[in-house]
């Protein structure tokens, strides 16, 4: 594996991620200072569409990049070498964001991250997909754009 991870540096992937890369960051600093988010975006069905699309694109290049050498191998998917804890450790992060919702009124964080809009529970499901995507979505892609396919091009 190690002669095809060195190939990946002349066959043009690692020019191709970091490309993806630093096109990302451009657009994220782009539209963070010439577009100002309306206060209620968390319960907005464009925020869920923006996240979806921009993650599935995002994914489509991962893959394609990676898609030469075995996407198993390329993107670090590995096995756990224990299910138990793997299961333990998984159900602990689904339940941090209870806990977080728990604590929220005690730790004021709204104030500290300049979030004016309280709960609008006529809006839940836009609220929850956009919470799926946040906490679901875009975190999977992180991880495979950055401890996948990025360390497995980057590493000696």
């Amino acid at each position: 594996m190690t002669s095809k991870r060195k190939g990946a540096r002349s066959d043009g992937r690692l020019l191709a991620w970091v490309a993806l890369v630093g096109v990302t960051i451009l657009l994220a600093f782009a539209l963070r200072f010439s577009y100002d988010l309306p206060e209620d975006f968390r319960y907005s069905y464009w925020t869920v569409l923006v996240g979806t699309v921009s993650s599935a694109l995002t994914l489509a290049v991962v893959v394609l990049i990676a898609r030469s050498d075995g996407l198993r191998a390329m993107l670090a998917l590995n096995r756990p070498v224990s299910y138990a804890r793997a299961a333990v450790i998984g159900v602990a992060v689904l339940l941090l964001p209870f806990v977080m919702i728990v604590l929220f009124p005690f730790l004021d964080a709204s104030a500290e991250q300049g979030i004016g809009v309280g709960w609008d529970p006529e809006r839940v499901v836009p609220f929850v997909l956009n919470s799926v995507v946040v906490v679901v979505v875009a975190p999977v892609v992180e991880e495979l754009t950055f401890r996948g396919i990025g360390f497995t091009l980057l590493e000696p």
